[in-house]
């Protein structure tokens, strides 16, 4: 009798433990959920679906790209006033270089951070810019950001 009620009480306790894990994984991920959607990115922010503009031009975010190659034309991204919008990708990759010698060149210049133009999702209208480069995170100066 008494080897019964230990593995009756044993048993309860095990499927105390299973159900307790299940409600708290459960409630795990509705906190989740609820966290993801009461962020404070703006909506444009959370959407990372690449899309495409009138112009014919890709846009969108780069988190979810999986291959080279795969990156859209407009990279959504924040400028440097928090204007969010998009840079070209190839404004943001810079020049192209196809020899080892035009690396070696561009390798021996100073390039260092520079502005360029932000966009709207259009990839015309010139809404902000956006600082390319460095790891500073140090607020531009206005010179800065008054280059062209």
């Amino acid at each position: 009798m008494f080897q019964k009620t230990k593995n009756l009480k044993a048993l309860v306790i095990g499927i105390t433990l299973i159900c307790g894990l299940f409600v708290g994984t459960l409630a795990y991920n509705a906190a989740s959920i609820v966290q993801a959607a009461n962020t404070n990115q703006p909506l444009a922010m959370q959407d990372h679906k690449i899309k495409v503009n009138k112009n014919g031009e890709t846009y969108g975010s780069l988190l979810y790209v999986t291959e080279a190659g795969q990156e859209p034309d407009l990279v959504q991204t924040v400028g440097v006033d928090g204007t969010e919008g998009y840079v070209k990708y190839s404004d943001l990759m810079g020049p192209e270089v196809n020899t080892p010698e035009e690396a070696a060149a561009y390798m021996k210049e100073k390039h260092g951070p520079r502005m360029i133009p932000l966009y709207a999702s259009d990839g015309q209208t010139v809404i902000g810019k956006y600082k390319a480069g460095g790891l500073s995170t140090e607020i531009p100066s206005q010179e800065v950001l008054n280059q062209k």
